[in-house]
């Protein structure tokens, strides 16, 4: 049950994903279009679009993990017996969920980069 549950919850977080993509992503459209026309490769607009995602996930990893450690520590004081707190149960999730939104990004931005950029500039 938790297994799935945490599934639907990643599921649920890369929708989100995909919606602050395609938005960001038709926000910029004409960036694109003007970067492709004067000659940008399709590698440099898709690490325009995933620096971006990159840099909040970043920012979001940095605020949480200090309040997550202490609030793990605070709430394993409680217990009778105790487990050790390694790196790679703060390190491991973050990563992953880096690379989750990068390849959901990627996959978004990859067809805005690969468009013509006369229909993306002659749309007015």
């Amino acid at each position: 049950m938790i297994s799935v549950l945490t599934g639907l919850a990643i599921v649920i977080a890369c929708l989100g994903l995909v919606g602050l993509g395609v938005y960001s992503v038709n926000q910029r459209i004409k960036e694109v279009g003007i970067r492709k026309v004067l000659g940008a490769p399709v590698s440099s607009i898709l690490l325009l679009f995933c620096g971006d995602s990159a840099k909040i996930v970043a920012w979001s990893t940095l605020v949480a993990l200090p309040l997550l450690i202490w609030s793990v520590q605070l709430w394993l004081s409680n217990f009778a017996f105790h487990i050790g707190l390694e790196w790679s149960m703060f390190v491991i999730p973050p990563t992953m969920l880096l690379c989750v939104s990068v390849v959901t990004i990627v996959s978004i931005s990859f067809r805005a980069a690969m468009m013509n950029p006369a229909k993306t500039l002659r749309s007015e």
